[in-house]
């Protein structure tokens, strides 16, 4: 919502979810009912700590960024099974002998 082409505008807010919603969900495999946006912005900090007032968008009713966050769903820890930890980045170190 930062871009001086939005100015919390709803019908341009929805151009952006809508086309993002559909990239996510065709391209990347996102499931749509798992896909939340909200109008934030982050330069002035609105809509992250505290709710977007209603005077920049009254047609917005949800909560804030850290609100949103700390209503998520916990995952379930599971303690007792093995031991998985992610390799991102593996190099392979070639060695020439010469003789």
């Amino acid at each position: 919502m930062d871009d001086v082409t939005v100015e919390w505008s709803q019908d341009r807010y929805k151009e952006c979810t809508d086309k993002l919603s559909n990239f996510l969900a065709r391209q990347v495999g996102y499931a749509k009912a798992d896909i939340t946006f909200m109008p934030i912005s982050a330069q002035s900090t609105i809509g992250i700590k505290d709710r977007v007032p209603k005077k920049l968008a009254p047609w917005y009713d949800g909560p804030s960024l850290l609100e949103f966050l700390d209503n998520l769903k916990s995952l379930e820890r599971k303690v007792k099974a093995p031991f998985m930890m992610p390799i991102n980045v593996s190099v392979f170190q070639h060695t020439f002998c010469h003789s």
